[in-house]
């Protein structure tokens, strides 16, 4: 399968919070790889995820307004 990023991913092992419904719903992730135009993110309910959501890292201090690009199992790419 060829790459289609643009920017090199960051391997990582952090946690995150998927926030929907403007924040009145959340999910608890992990980061698993991230750049400046996305991220691939491990969660349990990938069924239940709306195509755009926001994306909270605590231990980097930063969210992001993200789409959702792909889903396979319980991984998703995010944009």
């Amino acid at each position: 399968m060829q790459d289609r990023r643009q920017d090199i991913r960051e391997k990582v092992f952090l946690g995150g919070v998927a926030e929907i419904n403007e924040r009145r719903s959340t999910m608890d992730c992990v980061v698993r790889n991230i750049s400046d135009a996305g991220a691939c993110v491990e969660i349990d309910e990938v069924a239940s995820l709306p195509e755009k959501l926001s994306l909270h890292i605590p231990r980097k201090g930063r969210s992001f307004l993200a789409e959702m690009i792909w889903r396979q199992a319980n991984r998703v790419g995010l944009a």
